[in-house]
């Protein structure tokens, strides 16, 4: 790891942040986690490198990409300590940690309520995440809760595109129950709030339902709901 920046200083180059990110994101991307933390480290003692917000949020998702919460949870407190100004993407990178394993829900919830204690701000990103990780833990209750909730929780009005990622997930699961569930709340919110359903949409919907065995009951929905 020193060799490299050995090579480059004994080239004459004065290493500076570019350099270190730039190591920092081959070693995460290359796995080698912890080389990374070494890397960061050692830019931190220098005296004129400072690590900005890219950087730290590259060292974070390395964690987050091993499925490992309790280490991103871990830098998130001590770059909130070290008042560090975060940002959505940041936090994003946080909860996406709760998607590569399965996350008890009520793990994901005190992760999320973490985040929304520092004061953040969840965007449509962020529904799409919590969706990936409930499903991820079979928790397929809490999945479309989230959606049909998301307006009253988050003030943020769910996209059309996220009952087709909770529908496809249900789909996938061989979850066909909830896979009309999730088809009868998409078609009243659409309804509630009179926007068109794409036809791109319909069909793909369509599609899953009659893949699923449920043709005929999501023929039903939309005949009340449309």
């Amino acid at each position: 790891m020193m060799s490299i920046l050995d090579v480059l200083q004994a080239e004459g180059v004065t290493v500076n942040h570019v350099h270190y990110t730039t190591l920092i994101k081959g070693f995460v991307q290359a796995g080698l986690v912890q080389h990374a933390v070494l890397m960061l480290e050692q830019m931190r003692n220098q005296p004129t490198l400072r690590p900005d917000l890219v950087t730290y949020s590259t060292v974070v998702k390395g964690f987050a990409e091993l499925g490992d919460v309790d280490t991103a949870l871990g830098w998130l407190n001590k770059l909130t300590q070290e008042g560090v100004m975060l940002d959505s993407t940041f936090f994003n990178i946080i909860l996406s940690a709760c998607t590569k394993c399965s996350v008890p829900p009520a793990r994901v919830k005190e992760t999320l309520a973490r985040l929304l204690s520092l004061g953040f701000k969840p965007v449509p990103g962020t529904l799409s995440i919590l969706v990936k990780a409930f499903v991820r833990s079979c928790s397929w209750s809490e999945a479309l809760q989230l959606v049909k909730d998301a307006k009253l929780q988050f003030d943020i009005q769910p996209e059309q595109r996220l009952y087709m990622q909770l529908a496809k997930a249900f789909r996938e699961a061989s979850q066909s129950e909830w896979l009309l569930k999730t088809c009868t709340a998409f078609f009243e919110d659409a309804k509630s709030r009179g926007e068109n359903v794409p036809g791109t949409m319909l069909r793909k919907m369509r599609w899953y339902c009659q893949t699923s065995g449920v043709g005929e009951a999501y023929s039903r929905i939309v005949a009340v709901e449309t």
